[in-house]
Order: C-alpha cells, then structure tokens, then sequence
C-alpha cells in the first residue's frame, strides 16, 4: 500500500517549520536583549548612592546578650561608605567567627531599606581565667574570651563564680576532658590552679586538692575525690591541709602538726 503526498501539502509543511524557527530566533533576540537591559539596569542600581552602606545604623545586630552593639561593630573593621552589592558577605561572617567572643556569625543584606543584618550567637562564659598574665573568661570549649570585650555592667552579664588560674590554650583538649566532669560535680570547686605545669589543683569545699599529672587518669582521679565528699564529718577542714589523689589507688591527706600524712583508704565511701 502507497501513500501519496500532494507537493501543496509538502510546501504547507515546509512554511511552518521555517514559521517556527523565525519565531524561535525572535524569542531568542528579544531574550537576549532583555536579558541585556536587565544586567545593565542591576549594575546602574548598583552604582546609586541608594545602595550603599553610610553609617553604624544601617547595620542591624541580633542575638547579641552580652557585648554591646558598638563592641561588635568594632570587630568588624568595616568603614563607610560602603557599595551595599559588594560587601563580602561570608567573609564578614568567618571574620567575625574568628574573634573570640563569637560562636557563630551569620551577615546577610537587605535592599528595603538598604542594611545589612548580622545574627550572632555569643561564647558563654563560664568562668573568670587568668592566661599569660592577662584576665578574661574561658567558655565550655575552653576558648579564652579576653576581658575587654565586655562591659561588666551590661545588662545580662553575669560573672561566672568558677576560677582557673594559668590557663594555656594548649591545654584546651584537657578542658575539654575536665569539664564535663566537674560540671556536676558533688563537691562544690570553686577554682583549678593550673600554674605548676606536673600538678593540677582543685580549691574545694573540702580544701585544696592535688590531682598531680592531669594528663592521666583524670576521671578516676576525680571519682575518688567525689566518694570523699563527706570527709568532713571525719576530719575538721580546719585540720586538713591538702588532699593528694595523685595516686588514685592510694590518696592521702595532709593534716596540721602531723609528722606523717594520713591514708585516705578507709575513709573513702565505697559506693
């Protein structure tokens, strides 16, 4: 079977392919051109006066509880005026996550009105700390905040009542370990002297406590120490000079006018 096609209807077919491609090129130009037009007209707004970043109040801070606002603007050397399109928006982020008050920083811009708006989220501090001769505080990671970055008398800032003395960044995998253990501790510690490199000390409710090598056996240490929480009842404080649990398996405590210290064994609850 044969199926003939007249030559009108071969040149009607013909017509409207070329009809379509015309009509394609055309979508294509005017595409193109307003494609043009448009980036011409981003750019030219872009050079306005509009869109640009002049002064302190065009940068909006949120989450802030601790610094002031006119503290962590500082941390952003950022100077006017300011092209509102250009402004490196990630790298004033990492910037600020850089300094060491801040956790997390996120800087995004809004065009109406032109601002940008920083989201910060704080390092808390949880204790005073002394770090090469200067003051400050330490947070949970063990990051050490310098005290000039903040205003004790601004309104939410509490000053932490745990002290450590010598603190070192070095030794922040070591905060990292001791931490989590004292944070709940059954002992009340008030400081951790971190001065004498080969032995760590705890001032406690029961008196100074020597845990010798921090780097070994922390978290028996510490247990041991914990199952003395009522020596107390057995030893008048006044009469104890220091407690030494160096040794986990054999503590002693030091006693006033006692020729020799006195094994902790029996008076370590078992528990």
């Amino acid at each position: 079977m044969t199926i003939s096609v007249s030559s009108d209807s071969l040149k009607d077919q013909r017509s409207a392919l070329v009809g379509q491609r015309r009509l394609k090129t055309g979508q294509a130009i005017w595409r193109f051109f307003f494609l043009m037009c448009l980036a011409g007209g981003v750019g030219w707004m872009m050079t306005l006066s509009t869109w640009k970043i002049e002064k302190d109040s065009q940068v909006e801070v949120k989450g802030l509880q601790l610094m002031s606002q006119k503290t962590l603007r500082s941390l952003l050397l950022l100077s006017y005026p300011q092209s509102l399109w250009r402004l490196p928006t990630h790298q004033l982020s990492q910037q600020l996550e850089n300094k060491p008050p801040v956790a997390r920083a996120l800087v995004t811009r809004h065009l109406f009105p032109p601002k940008i708006v920083i989201e910060v989220k704080e390092r808390q501090p949880i204790a005073v700390a002394s770090s090469n001769r200067a003051w400050g505080y330490l947070d949970e990671e063990g990051v050490f905040i310098p005290q000039k970055f903040y205003n004790l008398n601004q309104k939410g800032f509490k000053t932490p009542t745990l002290k450590v003395l010598g603190y070192n960044p070095n030794y922040r995998n070591y905060w990292l370990q001791l931490y989590p253990l004292i944070h709940d501790f059954p002992l009340q510690i008030f400081a951790i002297d971190w001065q004498d490199y080969s032995n760590l000390v705890l001032v406690t409710e029961l008196g100074n406590v020597h845990l010798g090598d921090y780097t070994t056996q922390l978290a028996k240490k510490l247990s041991i120490l914990g199952k003395m929480r009522h020596l107390s009842e057995q030893i008048p404080k006044s009469q104890i000079v220091y407690i030494d649990v160096s040794n986990p398996d054999s503590p002693v405590v030091q006693l006033k006018q006692q020729p020799k210290s006195q094994s902790l064994n029996s008076l370590v609850k078992k528990e």
